[in-house]
């Protein structure tokens, strides 16, 4: 998909490693072993410390999130309110960076 956005070709698409945890491409990109794509959040400290480069300046919207989860009577106990407000507003936070 990142592809298609960029407008570039994929002529390599069976050519990749394929990792079990996000971390590890990015990690392995910091280690110089290729390029990865990765999403913001988890990349925006490395970028910032210089690690990774952006070398396009494209991104892709992503359908996906997080959620918090918890049983329905845990959900009214004041740290978990406390929890997921602090979680909304950093989640805000970072879309305004």
């Amino acid at each position: 998909m990142w592809l298609m956005v960029a407008e570039l070709e994929d002529n390599h698409a069976t050519r990749r490693p394929w990792f079990s945890h996000a971390s590890f491409p990015l990690q392995a990109t910091c280690d110089s072993q290729g390029e990865a794509l990765g999403a913001t959040p988890l990349v925006d400290d490395d970028l910032a410390a210089g690690r990774l480069v952006k070398p396009f300046d494209r991104t892709l919207p992503s359908d996906w999130g997080y959620y918090s989860v918890c049983p329905k009577p845990v959900a009214v106990r004041l740290p978990i309110i406390n929890s997921c407000n602090w979680l909304i507003v950093e989640t805000r936070r970072d879309e305004t960076r």
